[in-house]
């Protein structure tokens, strides 16, 4: 039965991933932390669930990245800039992570998603005129990339929650299009710090093998059904309006963030 519930999670996590350019973290980290939060040790348990995130994130990137390619939906020229910075910013967000209490980045990860919904729900600063010019200087998206990505490991995020955003209201990107760079830029933040969160810390955990944060029997189920359904959610995307696109993930990422921060303080 868990095996079936992380299926079925994972999968809903990949739909949303293709959907929104996210990596699912909105819905994998809330959960997870529920799931988990009397089977692990307190202290390490955001950064494993973080790494849950940060795995199915890694997989619903390759698989969402190969439709949004397909359809065309992202921006090409601004993809190795990207990249490369998401590369480089992996190692020091993946070290804060580990200095850094879980209670505090819980906290972080919330309020950030309550700031993120409300830009998408409430900015009307770019028609759509203005998104056909994006933004392309190859050096700010560089430190663009860095950044996200020194965020997207602290907090487990995979990057998309802020990258979509940022793309679409300071970039001028598409906001599909932004969510199918997102994707394709997912894979180079992710891997690295899962990586590193496996065989950096050396911790024990009674109820699971595990290789440092990383849970086998939780994430191999979850990156199946990841896989299977990110790429479903990619091709919802392609076929949504972008304003419509922005409303249901600004009200997606509204949802469940006043979740998140009830959650924190009711421990």
């Amino acid at each position: 039965m868990d095996i079936l519930n992380y299926l079925l999670i994972g999968s809903a996590a990949g739909l949303l991933a293709g959907f929104l350019g996210i990596g699912g973290a909105v819905l994998v980290i809330p959960v997870m932390l529920y799931i988990l939060n009397d089977l692990v040790p307190s202290d390490n348990l955001y950064n494993i669930v973080s790494t849950i995130s940060l795995s199915s994130a890694f997989i619903s990137g390759v698989f969402s990245s190969r439709k949004h390619f397909k359809n065309k939906n992202l921006y090409f020229d601004t993809l190795k800039p990207l990249a490369f910075g998401s590369i480089l910013g992996t190692a020091p967000g993946t070290a804060l992570a580990m200095v850094i209490p879980s209670s505090y980045l819980k906290i972080l990860f919330s309020f950030i998603l309550v700031f993120v919904s409300l830009k998408m729900l409430f900015d009307n600063s770019h028609k759509d005129e203005f998104r056909k010019d994006p933004i392309h200087s190859k050096n700010i998206l560089f430190f663009a990339g860095f950044f996200i990505a020194v965020f997207s490991s602290l907090t487990g995020l995979g990057g998309g929650v802020v990258f979509v955003p940022i793309l679409t209201i300071y970039f001028r990107f598409d906001a599909k299009k932004a969510a199918g760079t997102s994707s394709f830029v997912m894979m180079f933040n992710t891997l690295p710090s899962v990586l590193f969160r496996m065989f950096i810390p050396v911790i024990e955990i009674d109820n699971f093998f595990n290789i440092g944060y990383f849970i086998p029997a939780i994430v191999l189920p979850m990156i199946i059904g990841s896989a299977v359904f990110s790429t479903f959610g990619a091709q919802i995307n392609y076929k949504t309006n972008s304003h419509l696109f922005k409303r249901i993930s600004g009200g997606i990422f509204l949802i469940l963030a006043i979740r998140m921060i009830v959650m924190s303080f009711m421990k």
